[in-house]
């Protein structure tokens, strides 16, 4: 088998030359972006890597058996395909982004592309908004009527949304509640914070579990607003058989990052030890739309019951928060700003971030 790497100006550039110096059945293993440190400036280079098997499998001749000897690729080999993988899959949906057409070519009337830029300026998705203005412009509304135009576009997505949830309670047990996420997402404030509004609020008895074995001071942090609500704490490990003491237990998990599918399948399993009966992702809302997509596909495999979104006043931006339901129908359960008093907690509407975004 033949290992070659590629250098050239672009991937397609590349790629042409694995065809023609090794054929149409050659391999692509890697593509990576170079260092151009030295060169132009504005100058990119890509290399790929790519291989031909040039007879590792030998076959004798017709009608006889046939012996083939294939090797195995080393753990290292496959982690780097995932990692090739995904950025070939973030380069497609660039790709796929740059492709959409632009609102005069899909005859959007032009008293409209000030309300498309609005709307993807503030993160939705770009073929969304183009859907939806396509579809209130074929209603025959007055498109040089602004308020009206923005009132029936701000209708039109929130008819679309998922309905939103509420963490329940369970007549005959404890309804075991974990909040997954990625690091510094908020979960742990989340889960304070509903603490405090179950104890304060609904008179509903609490139990906090920090499973969070990777930051250090997670499990104290915890424990300390356990102790202030006076309500019980575990940590570590989790066991749902007997639970008497709570009608709600909250459960903080470590941040699992992106591509560790290996950790997310682990908290998984802990988790279904642990009895959860609902998985609350957690995202910030000053995730990039991109990135929302991302994390909420990552986790999705989990069975996720809801989002609830934290930090919602470090952005006013709050399209990225809105293209879930829209593109993936994410359905919400809390939104959340500041860092941990009760009062800054809500239950999920995002209606209200559409009307917000839609300025009506």
């Amino acid at each position: 088998m033949r290992i070659r790497n590629f250098q050239a100006k672009s991937v397609s550039e590349a790629l042409g030359m694995v065809k023609k110096e090794l054929g149409p059945d050659a391999v692509i293993l890697k593509t990576t972006p170079m260092n151009t440190k030295g060169g132009r400036v504005g100058e990119k280079l890509f290399e790929v890597t790519a291989c031909i098997d040039d007879g590792g499998l030998r076959t004798r001749r017709r009608g006889e058996h046939r012996i083939e000897t294939v090797p195995l690729a080393s753990d290292s080999d496959i982690d780097s395909i995932k990692d090739t993988l995904r950025i070939l899959q973030k380069d497609i949906k660039r790709l796929t982004m740059l492709s959409i057409p632009s609102p005069r070519d899909v005859d959007l009337d032009d008293e409209l592309l000030t309300l498309f830029h609005d709307l993807t300026g503030s993160g939705i998705d770009p073929a969304e908004a183009v859907r939806v203005l396509k579809d209130v412009q074929g209603n025959g509304i007055d498109v040089t009527d602004d308020s009206a135009v923005r009132n029936a576009v701000a209708e039109k997505m929130i008819s679309e949304l998922a309905e939103s949830y509420e963490i329940k309670q369970f007549a005959g047990g404890a309804n075991n509640v974990a909040f997954v996420g990625p690091p510094g997402a908020g979960k742990s404030s989340m889960a304070a914070k509903l603490a405090s509004h179950f104890v304060v609020d609904e008179k509903i008895a609490v139990k906090l579990v920090s499973l969070d074995d990777f930051r250090p001071t997670a499990a104290d942090e915890l424990r300390r607003f356990a102790d202030a609500l006076d309500v019980p704490f575990e940590e570590d490990e989790y066991d749902p058989i007997g639970e008497s003491k709570a009608s709600i237990v909250l459960i903080d998990t470590a941040g699992v990052p992106v591509g560790a599918d290996s950790e997310r399948e682990e908290l998984k399993s802990r988790l279904d030890k642990s009895g959860v009966s609902e998985t609350h992702l957690v995202l910030p809302a000053y995730c990039s739309a991109n990135d929302m997509i991302d994390w909420y596909d990552f986790y999705e495999p989990m069975g996720l019951t809801a989002v609830s979104i934290a930090f919602l006043d470090q952005t006013t931006n709050y399209g990225s928060v809105v293209n879930l339901s829209l593109l993936r129908g994410a359905r919400f359960s809390y939104f959340s700003s500041g860092r941990t008093s009760s009062r800054h907690l809500e239950n999920a509407g995002p209606a209200k971030l559409i009307r917000h975004l839609l300025a009506v």
